[in-house]
């Protein structure tokens, strides 16, 4: 599928709990759409909430895709990819990590460079782990030599939550993922891989770093876990 002029940008937002801070970022998101590629739609999903997340997600106007029970940010994104009608999907976490010129760089450089998929990378950016303790370096340096030699993703940095997918391309990849938790970013390029999708990756520094619900031991294994099911699904299909 080929960009249009003016493509329509659908900025994907999974939520849960986030009604401290997505007013905020839905009107940094506002006022960043102005300098975007395209008109824009935003859709946050309320991944079953237990605050006001999707009441202010419609007062700002946004389209909110909500469901009572937690599902995780896999099934968060996927109901967002389905609820979208854009010629590109935008995906981004609430708190903005990576700020806002981040995500116009991204829509820019998946038309400019003819690439299926922009992913972004921490690791292409120096200093971008700064703050983070040192065990969670060493483990997301390990975790990410473990999964490229079981997966095989030539991507720098798969947890990166910044992405621009074309719509029809993201749409269709997000109907055949099937991971819930956080290992659902694998599972998408995987997937993209496999269907040979061209790709590109943006250097992206983190801008906010807030506080971290990881648990690093326990996480790491359901990462690690997740991350063979994938590969024997990949196999299978």
């Amino acid at each position: 599928m080929a960009l249009t002029d003016s493509p329509l940008i659908s900025v994907v937002i999974p939520c849960y709990n986030e009604g401290k801070i997505l007013k905020d970022t839905l009107s940094r998101l506002k006022a960043a759409a102005e300098d975007f590629p395209g008109q824009t739609e935003l859709i946050v999903v309320d991944d079953g909430s237990a605050d006001n997340t999707a009441e202010l997600a419609k007062q700002a106007g946004a389209t909110v895709v909500s469901y009572g029970q937690n599902r995780g940010k896999g099934f968060a994104l996927r109901a967002g990819a389905a609820a979208s009608k854009g010629d590109v999907l935008l995906l981004t976490d609430a708190d903005l990590a990576y700020g806002t010129d981040a995500l116009r760089e991204a829509c820019l450089l998946l038309r400019s460079s003819g690439a299926d998929l922009v992913c972004g990378s921490r690791r292409l950016s120096a200093g971008s782990d700064k703050g983070y303790p040192p065990l969670r370096k060493l483990a997301s340096r390990g975790f990410a030599v473990f999964q490229k030699t079981v997966l095989g993703l030539p991507m720098s940095d798969t947890q990166c939550g910044l992405k621009a997918v074309k719509g029809e391309v993201g749409r269709a990849l997000f109907a055949a993922c099937t991971v819930d938790d956080f290992a659902c970013d694998m599972e998408f390029l995987a997937l993209a891989v496999k269907r040979g999708c061209r790709w590109a990756e943006l250097p992206v520094q983190l801008r906010t770093h807030g506080a971290s619900s990881v648990h690093l031991l326990r996480d790491s294994l359901r990462m690690a876990r997740q991350t063979l099911r994938i590969r024997r699904r990949l196999k299978k299909s």
